[in-house]
């Protein structure tokens, strides 16, 4: 019983993280997957809680010692999981995590950083609002994406340019294009 509440609390924990990088269009960016994201959190929570009192109830030294570390570390790795927080090392390695920003750029390059695809890092360009200044700002994470999702990219120019012109607005979207190709070594 011990172990399937660990297994359970992993789980909603590994969901409760996916749901902070999830693409736009994920059920669990909609109402009901608030929802089921609530009852995650609850569960995670209570469920040990739960769990050792019954276990108390059955009579002493029933609970083994190696559940509540158990529960913490399937906790902590599994929302860690779910965020793909390891994509964070790069961050971490070059310092560049001891100067944050909340810029609306500096938020979009992270999330871009996130991405699993190149139209989840085009979405998260999207919900920015954008200036000229703030592309300049854009243009390594946008180069790095253009490197790191070269083979996600359309063959034709012309077709690249209607995918990124569908996200940012259209005198954004020649430097957008551009900066990809430049990444994916094309131009």
């Amino acid at each position: 019983m011990f172990l399937a509440v660990v297994a359970v609390c992993g789980a909603c924990a590994y969901l409760v993280g996916y749901a902070f990088i999830a693409p736009r269009e994920s059920f669990l960016r909609s109402s009901g997957g608030g929802l089921v994201l609530g009852v995650c959190v609850l569960a995670a929570l209570a469920t040990p809680a739960a769990a050792s009192a019954l276990a108390g109830a059955a009579g002493p030294g029933v609970q083994p010692a190696w559940f509540r570390p158990a529960w913490i570390a399937a906790e902590t790795v599994g929302l860690l999981a779910g965020m793909r927080a390891w994509r964070l090392a790069a961050v971490v390695r070059t310092g560049r995590w001891s100067s944050l920003s909340e810029t609306p750029a500096a938020r979009a390059a992270t999330r871009m950083g996130l991405a699993d695809s190149l139209d989840a890092a085009l979405d998260a360009l999207a919900e920015t609002r954008m200036s000229a200044r703030d592309l300049d700002q854009l243009a390594p994470a946008l180069r790095h994406l253009g490197a790191r999702f070269w083979h996600q990219l359309p063959e034709r120019q012309g077709d690249l340019y209607a995918l990124v012109a569908r996200h940012v607005p259209p005198e954004a979207a020649a430097v957008v294009t551009g900066l990809l190709l430049e990444g994916a070594g094309r131009r």
